[in-house]
């Protein structure tokens, strides 16, 4: 298993492209952030457009606890897009790709937020989840504000897979 770096550079019409360099996971945790930090600044010598992101991402193995083949009508441009309120009033908004059109309430756009499947998202993403640690992991906005409240749920369209 790898860490992957990630670097998002946008050129001078908006369009973005994100660049991708794995590091062993054998890397210490303490160490990923100046990891980034300098592999940025060599990417920025050699590119003319802007690194207006970059981080880490971290592969885990879900398998044994996920499905991982596609349903034969799955689509990833058929979302459910939630939007959450964080602690200081910001909005953060995230689309679910290949919903499942059984979790939307008959003839409307709105998520059935009364289903269990649904309703233990949306808790989690509120109000936190405990892991077997039993450390408390409470999902935030790219601010680092704790998500606080769901403002809306909907069905989406679109090609951003984001």
């Amino acid at each position: 298993m790898m860490f992957e770096m990630y670097f998002i550079v946008v050129d001078a019409k908006g369009d973005r492209s994100t660049v991708t360099i794995p590091i062993p996971n054998t890397v210490a945790l303490t160490d990923l952030s100046d990891a980034v930090t300098d592999m940025a600044e060599l990417i920025s010598a050699v590119v003319t457009g802007g690194i207006v992101g970059a981080g880490v991402r971290i592969e885990v193995d879900v398998s044994s606890v996920v499905t991982t083949v596609a349903g034969a009508i799955s689509d990833v441009q058929e979302k459910a897009r939630f939007v959450f309120r964080g602690e200081n009033g910001f909005l953060k908004s995230l689309g679910l790709p290949t919903f499942s059109e059984d979790l939307f309430v008959a003839a409307s756009t709105a998520v059935d937020l009364t289903d269990t499947n649904v309703a233990a998202f949306v808790t989690a993403m509120t109000d936190g989840y405990t892991v077997t640690s039993t450390n408390l992991i409470s999902p935030g906005d790219v601010r680092g504000d704790d998500l606080e409240s769901l403002e809306s749920a909907q069905e989406a369209w679109g090609k951003a897979r984001r």
